[in-house]
């Protein structure tokens, strides 16, 4: 049960389309540098 539960939370197709947070600062940063 455990298990079966396990693999369909860690290979549910919804990971691609929730971005990283980390990511979101990156491209931030990458943005305000091109900017200036």
């Amino acid at each position: 049960m455990f298990a079966r539960d396990m693999d369909l939370a860690l290979n549910s197709p919804t990971w691609g389309l929730i971005g990283a947070p980390w990511n979101k600062k990156a491209q931030a940063k990458a943005k305000a540098k091109a900017a200036v």
